[in-house]
């Protein structure tokens, strides 16, 4: 009874062993290419060894996870902008990058960086709008000063506080946040100087003008966030 105990475990130790070494050389190849695949193919201790490690190390397509999506919202960001030739080619070599990186993506990890990105960009888009009605809002009503909202306006955080998941998003978040406040700073001093003219000609604002003007700020933001979209959708459309 007692030998034949014996040899069940050992049989079961040494499918165990060779399921493991299996399991290692498969993975090898897959995570770290044919090199390293075959020499877990021909020394056994190796591939048991990386058999056992696949527990504890993070898949691939998890590396560089922050770095990653950090990259995804300067895309993102950039392809905002009216950008030279030049710096489409830039663009379109990144984005056939981060495509590849999200097309490995597990199906509900890629939904849920597309909600998250979404948010990324309904929030960058709202906080420049918001720059531009805070800038009109005080010329049209001959405000002494202009008041800016920030990023912790309810209007912007609704948006930003879906990316506290992501600190690669994050991380471009505040790219975004400084962005702006160094365009509020400029508008505030715009703003100064025009009181001054104003003040030292005698005139007045032309309504009519200010009108037209913040017609012409809010289409150009309407096209970035346009830009913005389609570049999401290029992204993450088709991906499953």
């Amino acid at each position: 009874m007692a030998g034949r105990r014996q040899s069940f475990v050992s049989t079961l130790l040494g499918l165990a062993f060779s399921a493991n070494w299996i399991w290692g050389i498969a993975y090898t190849f897959y995570r770290q290419g044919a090199w390293d695949g075959g020499l877990a193919l021909t020394v056994p201790p190796y591939a048991w060894y990386k058999g056992v490690a696949s527990i504890w190390e993070e898949p691939k397509w998890a590396e560089n996870w922050a770095v990653r999506t950090e990259n995804l919202g300067i895309l993102l960001h950039s392809a905002s902008a009216n950008a030279s030739p030049s710096e489409q080619m830039k663009l379109t070599e990144s984005k056939a990058k981060a495509r590849k990186w999200i097309a490995a993506l597990p199906s509900g990890e890629r939904q849920h960086l597309l909600s998250a990105a979404t948010a990324y960009c309904a929030g960058m888009n709202q906080i420049r709008l918001n720059l531009v009605e805070d800038n009109f809002k005080a010329i049209k009503g001959r405000a002494a000063h202009v008041s800016f909202r920030g990023s912790s306006d309810s209007s912007v955080v609704v948006s930003s506080t879906q990316l506290a998941g992501y600190p690669g998003l994050m991380a471009a978040w505040r790219h975004v946040v400084q962005e702006t406040e160094a365009d509020q700073k400029l508008g505030m001093d715009a703003f100064i100087r025009l009181q001054e003219e104003l003040a030292r000609s005698g005139k007045t604002v032309d309504l009519g003008a200010v009108d037209d003007r913040f017609r012409r700020a809010v289409s150009e933001l309407h096209d970035e966030d346009v830009r913005t979209r389609a570049m999401l959708l290029e992204l993450f459309e088709n991906q499953h």
